[in-house]
């Protein structure tokens, strides 16, 4: 894994010190990663931000990275910060406190290279997101993705 990413010593130093921390320590290391915006919007407004290209599931939308069911329909998104407000300029997205709709944009999303080809956050990402959602059984799944990620 470490040749696939092109690490270097530093990058792998960090990540083996992250097995050491805990989940708390995950979201407060993460806590700038992207700016958070949340909207109440229909249905199938969710269906076309995540066919979106160039917008990529975590937190509960990345469900196959845990166990856990969704009461309503929810979409949680990385997404780089021009795309994200194409996306809320299109839609014409209100802002509210606990929507239904998440959008993470990130100044610099295309740079990354680990998101490349994914439609999908990794799953340290996933976790981190899921500790920052306010249900307290989502969070906790984030804290058990974390657990499970540290334990190999």
């Amino acid at each position: 894994m470490i040749e696939a990413f092109g690490l270097g010593r530093t990058e792998q130093a960090r990540l083996h010190a992250l097995r050491e921390r805990d989940a708390n320590e995950w979201r407060w290391l993460g806590r700038r990663r992207a700016r958070v915006q949340r909207f109440e919007t229909f249905d199938a407004y969710l269906d076309r931000v995540e066919l979106h290209d160039g917008v990529l599931r975590t937190g509960m939308s990345a469900s196959q990275a845990v166990d856990l069911v969704a009461h309503r329909r929810t979409l949680d998104v990385y997404a780089s910060a021009s795309r994200a407000a194409a996306l809320i300029d299109a839609m014409r997205l209100a802002p509210a406190s606990t929507g239904n709709l998440t959008i993470r944009s990130i100044d610099d999303f295309g740079a990354s290279g680990f998101v490349l080809g994914r439609d999908v956050m990794p799953r340290a990402v996933v976790a981190v997101d899921l500790l920052d959602d306010a249900d307290t059984r989502t969070s906790r799944a984030g804290s058990d993705l974390i657990e499970a990620i540290t334990r190999g």
